[in-house]
C-alpha cells in the first residue's frame, strides 16, 4: 500500500514535493526489537503520462521497493522481497512535456503490522521531488 502527501505543491513553478509512505507484509515475521531490523532501497520511475493542450497533466510513478528481513534471533539470515507500487502526480497551470523524479536522500524504516513483539511489515517513508519541463 502507497501513501503520498504533498510537502510543497509549489517550490518553484512546474515543481513539486511529496512525502511517500509505503506499507508492505514481508513473508518473516521479524523481532521488532531486535538490534538488527529491516533495511529498504527505493527507486522510482515515470510512466505513463497524459497531456493536456500539449502539457503533461498527470504522471505514473512507480515506486520499487526492495526490503530485507532479518530472521528472529538469528545472525546473518535475511530475507529479500521487492515490492511494485504506483501512484500519480498531478500538475496544473505548469507547462511542460518532460517529467523528472528526484528521490529524497534519507529514507525511514519502521515495523508495522505489529503483534506481540514481532512485526511482519514495514513502514517506509520517504520522499521525491516532481518536476515538469
Amino acid at each position: 500500500m502507497i501513501t503520498t502527501h504533498i510537502i510543497h505543491p509549489v517550490l518553484e513553478e512546474g515543481t513539486q514535493e511529496y512525502l511517500i509512505e509505503i506499507t508492505e507484509r514481508v513473508c518473516r515475521k521479524y523481532c521488532q526489537n531486535a538490534s538488527v531490523l529491516p533495511t529498504a532501497a527505493v527507486t522510482f520511475e515515470v510512466g505513463p503520462t497524459i497531456t493536456v493542450g500539449g502539457t503533461i497533466a498527470k504522471a505514473t510513478v512507480t515506486a520499487h521497493v526492495t526490503t530485507m528481513t532479518p530472521k528472529c534471533q538469528q545472525c546473518g539470515c535475511a530475507t529479500p522481497q521487492i515490492f511494485t507500487e504506483r501512484f500519480d502526480v498531478a500538475f496544473q497551470s505548469s507547462a511542460g512535456t518532460n517529467i523528472t523524479i528526484t528521490p529524497g536522500t534519507q529514507i525511514l524504516v519502521e515495523p508495522a503490522y505489529k503483534g506481540c513483539c514481532a512485526a511482519r511489515g514495514v513502514r517506509i517513508t520517504t520522499s521525491l521531488t516532481a518536476t515538469i519541463a
